[in-house]
């Protein structure tokens, strides 16, 4: 299956109505990695939990066929039974222990597989995928694999020994009475069987439902300050209900299946115990059909049932794991699929690590369009940026001027073309190393929790504080950051909610010059500022762009006149480009944007 099927086949996954992937879980079971061995201890130790159980029933019988002994020394007649019980629930705790710890370190594992997978993944999945739908199968979905691993793993031998030690015992007292056995087997093959496939449909249901859910939560939270602006709430609060009914909706249908499977099972397993009752009542006075050769006695018919009873529960469990099953064989399809999504732009065998770039830039017959269904943003498009030369894009929203630059750091491969960077072409770069050597600075400045001084050395978490505070001083920010209440170490919430507009800005444009990057690139960086925000950038331009090939994208009219070059861009192309003065006596497209000049935006 060729890379765009895969990554085509991924957005359609959650409509199909798969049968219950064994691949995926096997693949699940592989993150256990190093911490088998503790999985081969808890089978060990599951074995002779399951063994001292069946010694258990065996002391049973024992006591109800000599009860004259228990009656004289009562000590002596249960000390065995008691040296059982205790090695049964020692074994087994530590066995749930030690499977419990192997499982958590595969699902950690796997956890940071598929972290590490969404980082790698290119910007096209994003335009994609909601963060919501991301969130779902990193918390429910691992949740749900992590619950199968573990039980499964321990319900498997349980069932397995269960029923070979209790058939052999039960063969040992009378062979015919393991025909309830033989009997309730295929009984119970041909509802699994059956019920296998509508359960599965109704899981998947389920838990796609449940992405949507999550992922509108996610959404609403984001959004939350548009939500009051905007009096969204009830409308919000609708359709997160219709959401919320469709998904108790799908799962009432799972529950009635459950709810009629269950029983179904629970009354195969009475039925079967009555078979052992009416078959062992009558052969206590049958000699010949007992393998002793004696007839049975009433310890013997108790253990019996003792010893059905150990083979119906572990099989009841087996079938409800099957359930589970089902919904963990969705989980794990859900988490591969990310896992195995091979993102759209990935770098040569033998591509190149650079350490440094003169930033000489061009753009060759380049054409883009985001998804094969949209138009071309870009239709050979030509354009040369000397290194260390500042140029401006202006032009109408929806013209092509941050895909240009997101072209430059590679987020998205070029249809048709060539970017060259230095006189390479950038796909032979390192896509790591070519960023490293970029500095961003976008419209909306996002932060991640922590503190100011921590996401300003995202970029070059080595540098020293006092060097980020030299430089916020010579860029003119160390005023405005060290008027926040605790300075460079205060506090940020989520994506920097909890501060203004201006100073998450003015934040984003220090961290994009830490790293020392070569080109620099600022799209719209001053859109939306406050008037003294606006006003410490643009003092701070010449030093910024100092020394390094600089990218801006803008519509005020004080962030591009100074730049040595401005490209008008429109649906056909670069329209015209030169110095501001240039532009203005050519009288044509860049002057008209002056001409409707309003509040300083070019419109």
């Amino acid at each position: 299956m060729s890379d765009e099927n895969k990554n085509k086949k991924m957005s359609e996954q959650d409509n199909n109505s798969l049968e219950v992937s064994l691949g995926s879980i096997l693949r699940a079971y592989s993150f256990l990695g190093k911490y088998k061995w503790l999985v081969v201890v808890g089978n060990i130790l599951c074995f002779i939990s399951v063994a001292s159980n069946m010694a258990i029933i065996g002391e049973i019988k024992t006591l109800i066929d000599n009860s004259e002994n228990f009656s004289k020394n009562i000590i002596v007649a249960i000390t065995p039974l008691l040296i059982y019980c205790l090695i049964n629930r020692v074994c087994g705790g530590a066995q749930w222990l030690t499977t419990l710890y192997a499982c958590n370190r595969a699902i950690a594992r796997l956890r940071c597989v598929f972290f590490n997978a969404l980082q790698n993944l290119s910007r096209d999945f994003y335009d994609e995928h909601k963060s919501g739908w991301l969130v779902a199968r990193n918390t429910g979905d691992m949740k749900t694999i992590g619950l199968f691993i573990n039980y499964s793993i321990m319900m498997l031998v349980i069932f397995l020994t269960s029923i070979g030690f209790a058939s052999i015992s039960i063969y040992g007292i009378a062979p015919i009475l393991l025909l309830p056995l033989i009997v309730i087997m295929p009984i119970m093959i041909f509802f699994t069987t059956r019920f296998k496939k509508k359960m599965s449909l109704a899981q998947r249901k389920s838990r796609t439902q449940g992405s949507k859910i999550v992922s509108d939560i996610a959404e609403n939270a984001r959004g939350i300050r548009i939500v009051h602006a905007f009096n969204r709430e009830q409308y919000n609060l609708n359709h997160f209900s219709n959401l919320s009914e469709e998904h108790y909706s799908m799962e009432l249908d799972v529950a009635r299946l459950n709810g009629f499977f269950t029983p179904s099972v629970d009354m195969i397993g009475v039925i079967s115990l009555i078979m052992v009752v009416v078959f062992g009542s009558h052969l206590i006075d049958i000699k010949y059909l007992a393998s002793s050769g004696k007839v049975i006695s009433a310890g013997e018919l108790a253990a019996t049932l003792l010893y059905m009873t150990s083979i119906l529960w572990p099989m009841r469990i087996i079938v409800e794991l099957y359930s589970m099953a089902i919904q963990a064989s969705v989980a794990t399809e859900r988490v591969f699929e990310v896992i195995d999504r091979v993102p759209s732009v990935i770098d040569k065998d033998d591509a190149i690590e650079i350490e440094h770039i003169d930033g000489e830039i061009i753009f060759k017959d380049v054409s883009f369009r985001y998804t094969e269904k949209t138009p071309f943003v870009l239709k050979n498009l030509n354009i040369k940026i000397n290194a260390g030369q500042t140029i401006a894009l202006v032009g109408k929203t929806g013209a092509g001027k941050s895909t240009i630059t997101s072209l430059l750091a590679r987020y998205y491969e070029v249809n048709s073309g060539e970017i060259k960077i230095d006189g390479i072409n950038i796909k032979d770069y390192q896509q790591e190393s070519l960023r490293k050597r970029m500095g961003v600075v976008l419209q909306q400045g996002f932060l991640f929790t922590g503190t100011v001084m921590e996401n300003i050395k995202i970029a070059n978490p080595a540098i020293a504080n006092s060097k980020v505070i030299k430089l916020a001083e010579e860029l003119g920010i160390h005023e405005a950051i060290n008027a926040l209440p605790n300075g460079y170490e205060t506090k940020i919430h989520e994506g920097g909610e909890s501060l203004s507009f201006g100073q998450r800005q003015l934040i984003a444009l220090i961290r994009a010059l830490v790293g020392e990057p070569d080109i620099l690139i600022l799209d719209e960086p001053t859109s939306s500022l406050d008037v003294y925000s606006e006003r410490v950038i643009q003092s701070s331009f010449e030093k910024v762009t100092k020394n390094r090939t600089t990218i801006i994208i803008a519509h005020r009219l004080s962030t591009v006149r100074h730049a040595d070059k401005i490209l008008v861009i429109g649906e056909q192309g670069i329209l015209e480009q030169g110095t501001h003065n240039e532009l203005l006596s050519k009288d044509n497209h860049y002057a008209t944007m002056l001409k409707n000049l309003k509040q300083g935006c070019i419109c």
